[in-house]
């Protein structure tokens, strides 16, 4: 049975009722059985629940027949959300596409200023087709689905962008090769932008290296064989740095030669990085291998103003602390 509450005034103020259907049932002479169809209200009568037939709608076998139908529509009309969830059952949809991401991210975007910075140095490089959308599309998918760029073919059609339509592979591998143009100077605006927004301080930072191998013949100087994290020492590989601030955020990544070992590969990282930033006080925490390096090579190659701490997981838990050596 349908109900709806209703809200009545007698003597003593307001009291609530509910209106509902129901189906009485009437045993004649013969034995036959008739069914009515009633609108009944529940009142309180004396303090006392009461039910009270407010109209008899007629028959049931004959209002199923087509006449309740038209009487449901006929008071549809004074029922303004129960026109609303009709019209919307007629309503199906075939598929759905995430947009709720996209929104945030181009708001993160824009608001660290990267859609137009990228596009300034975008033409700076000399490159005439316009190539942030690629990017952007790039970046978001590693939030949402990370793919290869082969990959992002199958997912870019799971998402609302209509500024990615007719986005193709080729766009992709172009976008590539801009941030590998423009990778420095992209990131220097980046965490310039964060750094005023979550206002940020360079003054300690962490440095880590990984590697990762090849398979196949690379066509690169930077394939060659050398300390393999991956314990592939067969394989030619590239090692990478990355340097994080103390919340966890990037500051920059650099790739190194195979060949590299981590002392050299934090030295040249942190020239760079005084390089894009006017740094006088830095603090840089590193792991056993590259507190090695730091006390073999000369003071002069450490960048000016820069100390290094670092030592053994197992001896910091043991109470002794970080080493430091300037």
């Amino acid at each position: 049975m349908g109900m709806m509450t209703l809200y009545s005034q007698d003597d003593h103020g307001y009291y609530e009722s509910a209106m509902f259907a129901r189906v009485k049932s009437q045993t004649n002479k013969d034995g036959s059985v008739r069914r009515y169809l009633q609108l009944v209200e529940s009142v309180r009568v004396d303090g006392r629940p009461r039910q009270r037939v407010v109209a008899t709608l007629g028959r049931l076998d004959e209002l199923a027949a087509g006449g309740l139908d038209r009487l449901v529509q006929s008071l549809a009309q004074f029922a303004p959300r129960l026109q609303i969830i009709e019209a919307l059952s007629a309503i199906a949809a075939d598929a759905g596409r995430a947009w709720g991401l996209v929104l945030v991210a181009r708001a993160l975007w824009e608001r660290l200023g990267l859609g137009p910075r990228l596009r300034q140095l975008v033409q700076q490089a000399g490159h005439t087709v316009p190539l942030d959308e690629p990017i952007f599309a790039m970046v978001v998918n590693r939030l949402a689905d990370p793919q290869s760029q082969r990959g992002m073919l199958a997912w870019l059609p799971t998402v609302w962008e209509p500024r990615w339509a007719g986005l193709e592979l080729h766009h992709l591998y172009r976008g590539l090769d801009v941030l590998a143009d423009v990778g420095p100077e992209l990131e220097r605006v980046i965490f310039d932008g964060y750094r005023d927004l979550f206002h940020l301080e360079l003054d300690l930072v962490f440095f880590d290296t990984t590697s990762t191998y090849f398979v196949g013949h690379p066509r690169t100087p930077l394939a060659q064989r050398g300390y393999s994290k991956d314990r592939r020492p067969d394989r030619q590989q590239v090692l990478l740095g990355l340097l994080m601030t103390r919340d966890g955020l990037p500051v920059g990544h650099w790739v190194f030669p195979g060949a590299t070992v981590d002392h050299q590969a934090m030295a040249a990282a942190l020239q760079d990085l005084q390089a894009r930033w006017p740094i006088t006080r830095l603090i840089v925490v590193g792991d056993r291998g590259m507190r090695k390096g730091a006390s073999r090579r000369p003071k002069e190659q450490a960048p000016r103003g820069s100390r290094w701490l670092g030592d053994p997981l197992g001896r910091a838990a043991r109470g002794h602390g970080l080493a430091s050596t300037g």
